[in-house]
């Protein structure tokens, strides 16, 4: 038959028991520490720790130093002056990001807008200049130029144009010299209907330039 030990010894069996757990992990964690404070001062101690320490600081002013840069400073009221800049492509935007003037040599020459969006224009591979944009983002004129000679026979063109409101161009100051030897020049003046030349239009008539000249009818 078990005997009952009494309550109060229990309980004081049960207070020792958790007082030595206390301690053995007081002393876990003291051991811990004695490990871990060696370690950091081989850490920063180490030959390498301050160059790493170094090339992390100068990332991190780098990366700031950049993002700066790039951040937009319209209405700051800051004027930068430049004796020379070289670039490929120079896009003048609104606030609100619509483009309303691009600069740009013949490898990024833009295609045509409309209400803000790019429509591809295959057309204008071999041309540098600039294209003006209305307040809608859509095209409204521009000056592109040209010039090369292929197997010794010279050509070049010349283009300045003034477009209406969501159509062709209107009025055209031009000049254009052929592989042929014929030449013109001279101002255009075009009647372009009302009706808005939409993203649809251009596509439909790149399909009819790339068909065989017997099936554009």
């Amino acid at each position: 038959m078990r005997t009952l030990r009494p309550a109060h010894k229990l309980r004081r069996s049960s207070f020792n028991i958790l007082r030595a757990a206390c301690i053995d992990v007081s002393c876990a964690a003291t051991r811990k520490s004695s490990i871990d404070v060696p370690l950091l001062k081989r850490v920063f101690q180490h030959p390498q720790f301050l160059v790493i320490y170094s090339a992390t600081i100068t990332v991190i002013f780098l990366i700031t130093t950049c993002i700066n840069f790039a951040r937009p400073v319209h209405g700051a009221g800051k004027t930068v002056d430049f004796d020379r800049i070289q670039v490929h492509r120079i896009d003048v935007v609104e606030p609100d990001g619509t483009p309303r003037l691009i600069i740009s040599d013949r490898a990024d020459y833009p295609g045509s807008f409309f209400h803000g969006k790019e429509i591809a224009r295959p057309d204008r591979r071999d041309s540098a200049g600039m294209l003006f944009i209305n307040d809608e983002g859509t095209e409204d004129g521009g000056l592109i130029y040209g010039g090369t000679t292929t197997d010794g026979k010279p050509s070049s063109f010349s283009h300045l144009s003034f477009d209406q409101y969501d159509q062709d161009q209107t009025v055209v100051l031009g000049t254009a010299l052929s592989p042929d030897g014929s030449r013109n020049a001279g101002i255009t003046l075009n009647d372009a209907p009302e009706k808005p030349i939409t993203p649809e239009m251009y596509r439909e008539a790149e399909r009819i330039k790339a068909m065989p000249r017997g099936r554009r009818s």
